[in-house]
């Protein structure tokens, strides 16, 4: 491996990217909220490490991506599933999903027989459970992450075959 080109940062990151396929099989499959939660966060922390590098550290700073054709496509997927947790106004998401929204309006008429005082807003998002979409979202994001430190950090034939072969 030739560290001369590698920045220390570019390492750091490399190494946190082996620990983080080392370490995600051990939390049971990741089915736990502390296993899944942990990779999340060190995700995140290295992607801001590379961006803090790219702006800040490096000579010249400016964030060149590797340009791949299905950034458009991940950026979708992820917009999708952000505008399922955003609240709306209730005629647009009954335009959206006259199902939901339908389910939605019995739902807070059993609520408000139950507790009287209990007000409808108007405004309502097109997820039955949003904190399932919610922790959805941050695991997608999380793996668009790897991805974007993987291809944008990997240098060498030998980190190849050492992220391949681990």
């Amino acid at each position: 491996m030739n560290y001369t080109t590698i920045s220390k940062c570019d390492r750091i990151i490399f190494w946190g990217i082996i620990a983080i396929l080392g370490i995600a099989h051990f939390g049971s499959g990741a089915s736990e909220i502390w296993a899944y939660s942990f990779i999340e966060l060190a995700v995140f922390l290295l992607v801001l490490l590379f961006f803090i590098d790219r702006l800040y550290l490096s000579k010249t700073p400016d964030v060149q991506l590797v340009k791949v054709d299905i950034f458009p496509l991940i950026f979708a997927f992820l917009f999708l599933i952000l505008f399922q947790i955003i609240p709306l106004p209730s005629s647009i998401a009954a335009f959206i999903s006259p199902n939901i929204y339908k389910d939605k309006i019995q739902l807070y008429d059993i609520v408000r027989s139950i507790s009287p005082e209990n007000e409808f807003s108007g405004w309502m998002s097109l997820s039955y459970y949003s904190y399932a979409v919610l922790a959805g979202l941050l695991k997608y994001c999380a793996y668009a992450g790897i991805f974007i430190l993987v291809i944008n950090t990997v240098k060498s034939k030998k980190q190849i075959d050492i992220i391949l072969y681990f």
